[in-house]
């Protein structure tokens, strides 16, 4: 029975593994797949997004991607489809292929061609967004980029879209500042038709529970998706355990230290190498222009895994 979908909870994003060769690795691609489908409790998996190097990847690649993981995991959890692409002509296709292959929901993209001040032209991202979410039925997140990168939408932006387009659901917010996340949840979980806020802070993910965030989307939850289910479920609980809390808060500082530590641009490299080194891909091969990671930056992830008795045996296994 083909799973709902639900604009909630925790949905890690995939990686995009490589063969030695930087090709796509379709054998542990799958096995990924299955390896976060099987951990408890989560509600979704997002493909074609950052962590998936999704800007390497060609529409073709893009489409077998979300194919790929309907046809292994979609009958078991929703499968997100990421829309990156600069093209609004382009993304709907994208959406189309989208929902052709199976996809439960769309995560949407603000289009890089509009970082050089489109955010004084708010109808050029608001046209965008309604004509790709237009392309299809399919449940719509927003990506909502950080403020500094002139791609994020103002709050006033995001509360004309989710009450114009009746198929956005969700968004997910990096904008990066504590009192805007505090203020977005407000407005949009206080609309007649309530858009829920998910987060992808990891590196204040225990204050953005704390505000009022219903889930959370990230590239680390290729990682560590069993241990964000734990933070979620100890921040969900009508009766909070503030010793758990503290525990896993503890463990989430040690772990994002080890992913998103300067120079952040390796984060997937680092995750890669995590996977690889526990057996679960075939290498730690990422699409140039990045480069896989160097023996003293392993050296001191090893160590900070260490400290959260990460280890090939206790991997998705909280």
């Amino acid at each position: 029975m083909r799973p709902s979908f639900s604009p909630s909870g925790v949905m890690p994003a995939a990686l995009m593994p490589l063969t030695n060769d930087q090709t796509i690795d379709g054998l542990s691609y799958r096995s990924h797949l299955r390896d976060l489908a099987g951990i408890r409790g989560l509600t979704g998996i997002v493909v074609n997004g950052h962590a998936a190097e999704v800007h390497a990847l060609s529409l073709d690649e893009q489409t077998w991607g979300v194919q790929t993981a309907c046809e292994e995991v979609g009958d078991q959890i929703a499968v997100i489809a990421g829309i990156y692409t600069e093209s609004t002509r382009v993304a709907c296709e994208m959406a189309k292929r989208a929902a052709d292959v199976g996809a439960h929901a769309l995560l949407i993209f603000p289009p890089n061609s509009l970082m050089f001040g489109g955010n004084a032209r708010i109808e050029l991202g608001h046209r965008f967004v309604e004509e790709v979410s237009a392309a299809t039925a399919l449940p719509v997140i927003l990506f909502q980029y950080p403020i500094s990168t002139a791609l994020s939408y103002s709050i006033d932006s995001l509360v004309y879209l989710c009450e114009k387009v009746s198929n956005i659901v969700a968004i997910k917010d990096l904008g990066s500042e504590p009192r805007t996340h505090e203020r977005t949840i407000a407005a949009l979980h206080g609309l007649s038709r309530p858009v829920n806020v998910l987060t992808s802070h990891s590196q204040w993910l225990g204050a953005s529970l704390c505000l009022g965030a219903r889930g959370i989307i990230s590239g680390a939850g290729s990682v560590i998706a069993d241990r964000q289910r734990a933070l979620f479920e100890a921040f969900s609980s009508e009766s909070p355990n503030l010793l758990l809390q503290r525990q896993l808060l503890a463990e989430m500082s040690l772990l994002v230290e080890a992913f998103y530590s300067p120079p952040y641009v390796d984060w997937q490299a680092r995750m890669k190498m995590v996977l690889h080194h526990f057996g679960r891909i075939a290498t730690a091969e990422v699409f140039p222009p990045l480069q896989t990671i160097k023996a003293d930056d392993w050296s001191r992830i090893e160590g900070l895994l260490a400290k959260v008795n990460l280890t090939a045996e206790t991997l998705y296994s909280k």
